[in-house]
């Protein structure tokens, strides 16, 4: 288990290390919403994602951090 707390800050650092929009927090009473936002995507004219036409600086998603860990 991550340390409380932690992963609010690391997905600022994430977000800013990918280029991205910096994460919205939004505290709506009893509830609590964070809203992420992604690269634009390349499409063709009829709004299709060219998966080859990924950004050559774009990482692999599934990329674990050395103090990450996923015991359970």
């Amino acid at each position: 288990m991550e340390a409380w707390g932690s992963g609010i800050p690391k997905m600022f650092r994430e977000a800013k290390e990918y280029g991205l929009r910096e994460p919205e927090l939004i505290d709506m009473g009893s509830d609590f919403r964070i809203n992420l936002y992604r690269k634009d995507a390349a499409t063709d004219q009829n709004g299709v994602i060219d998966p080859k036409e990924r950004d050559a600086d774009d990482t692999d998603d599934t990329k674990v951090e050395p103090n990450d860990t996923n015991k359970e």
